[in-house]
């Protein structure tokens, strides 16, 4: 799913701040002790409508640190400590005969702390200009993207499916989070 994964802007933050996608749906955390994983190895496997959710609350430096910025003087004293929690939900359609996924995906994210007040007029501005709906009264804005993609396996490098072929995984950093835990998509 690399490829796939840095297509949707999210979080338009200073210079474009790019968070990815995956393109099924997903929780993060951990599955269960129970599902037996292996490294997906056909298209086929992944044929059919995956959903879910996934969330994630930070610090703002840590996510534009991962993303690859340098978290600077300027950015310190332009943010302060502020906390961003991202949500990202997801409804997806792989179809394997005509190589294609197809859905849409939500990204919500919620400032808080720091500089917010000061700072929420310019992140405003530029969440509208970008297509977002935003929400003055929580801080906070929704981005919906349309996916419409063709895909090969080699899209998928990385991606475990479960022994019931009704959940896939990967790691979370592959869909831009920092964290150590796996994506788990759900087949509906």
């Amino acid at each position: 799913m690399k490829r796939i994964t840095r297509r949707i802007p999210a979080l338009p933050i200073v210079m474009a701040l790019m968070v990815s996608l995956v393109l099924a749906t997903c929780t993060l955390g951990p599955s269960s002790d129970s599902d037996s994983w292996s490294d997906v190895t056909s298209l086929d496997q992944l044929s059919g409508a995956w959903q879910g959710s996934l969330s994630q609350t930070m610090p703002l430096r840590q996510l534009m640190e991962f993303q690859g910025y340098v978290w600077d003087a300027s950015f310190q004293a332009f943010y302060g400590n502020m906390n961003v929690r991202y949500t990202l939900d997801l409804s997806a359609t792989i179809n394997s005969a005509a190589r294609k996924i197809t859905g849409v995906g939500r990204e919500t994210a919620v400032f808080s702390v720091g500089n917010i007040i000061s700072v929420w007029p310019s992140l405003r501005n530029e969440y509208i200009r970008r297509g977002a709906t935003v929400n003055d009264s929580n801080y906070s804005m929704t981005y919906a993207e349309p996916i419409n993609e063709s895909i090969s396996l080699s899209d998928f490098e990385g991606t475990q499916i479960n022994q019931n072929g009704n959940k896939m995984r990967e790691p979370a950093s592959n869909a831009g989070f920092p964290s150590n835990d796996y994506l788990v998509m759900t087949k509906i």
